[in-house]
């Protein structure tokens, strides 16, 4: 009797357990490739459902630039098993900046930028600036963290930065006369 009572346990929950990922499907991107969020995303098709995978992926996708909200929802399929939805909202990502300030001498300067936070739908950066503070100076830079896999991606920028700013090196040398204890200059 024990035996039985243990082969069905151990069968309820095996079959309790597999309930899997029929399909996986992204709703709201307007941008953003569904292909990127499904490459980042650790839920797959034909993988088992859980719940705090699928939360790990909604904080992921909530920490990128281009997604403003992100939420789940399941729903069971035909043979049993389920669908999920990755519901998205975007942000506006292109964001250009402009600063004005004064330079060392008084002098009127600005820097004007432009960023986009994701390029081709792939959360790719690309942006630049150029400064004008006495010298002429300016910024690229790309980065894709997501470029490769889910860990390892790629940046990459170049800058050339004049400035005009004071450097001070100021040393002071104290010498003590063990004689007198007074300070010698």
């Amino acid at each position: 009797m024990k035996y039985l009572l243990f082969v069905l346990t151990f069968f309820g929950v095996t079959i309790a357990q597999s309930q899997n990922i029929t399909d996986l499907k992204i709703q709201g991107n307007k941008k953003l490739k569904s292909s990127f969020v499904k490459k980042v995303a650790n839920a797959k098709p034909g993988v088992v459902l859980d719940s705090i995978q699928l939360d790990e992926d909604i904080k992921l996708l909530k920490r990128l630039p281009s997604v403003s909200h992100a939420y789940y929802q399941v729903f069971p399929s035909e043979n049993g098993d389920y669908n999920v939805f990755y519901n998205i909202e975007e942000n506006f990502t292109i964001i250009p900046s402009f600063n004005v300030y004064t330079s060392n001498d008084g002098e009127f300067a600005y820097r004007l930028g432009v960023y986009e936070f994701n390029l081709l739908g792939q959360n790719m950066i690309f942006g630049g600036f150029y400064q004008k503070d006495i010298f002429s100076s300016y910024g690229i830079n790309f980065r894709a963290p997501y470029l490769f896999s889910r860990q390892f991606g790629l940046a990459i920028n170049h800058q050339d930065l004049q400035t005009l700013e004071p450097v001070f090196l100021i040393i002071q040398l104290q010498i003590i006369d063990t004689e007198t204890n007074l300070l010698k200059f």
